[in-house]
């Protein structure tokens, strides 16, 4: 899954980690832990990201710094994540 992001391209992987890419090389800028087990999707919006992993978490990320901003979870893993247009609103 990929979402633009302010500071450059956000992806997940099959090994759990979230990847910032920088645009248009899309040299890898930074890694990170996210998930246990595959990130299905990710979403970005404003002030805020969205990743939406195997192990039915969503979890939200403050772009620049990429440091936890808060975790969601669901009672079965999410395939989508969506946010709003002004980052207050997630869908999963």
């Amino acid at each position: 899954s990929l979402a633009f992001a302010a500071d450059g391209l956000l992806s997940g992987s099959h090994d759990g980690t979230l990847r910032l890419r920088d645009v248009p090389s899309l040299q890898p800028v930074r890694s990170w832990p996210a998930h246990v087990g595959p990130v299905w999707a990710v979403s970005a919006a404003g002030s805020l990201a969205a990743s939406a992993g195997q192990d039915r978490a969503v979890r939200l990320w403050r772009p620049g710094s990429w440091q936890a901003a808060g975790e969601i979870l669901l009672s079965q893993a999410a395939g989508a994540v969506a946010l709003s247009p002004d980052g207050k609103g997630v869908l999963a």
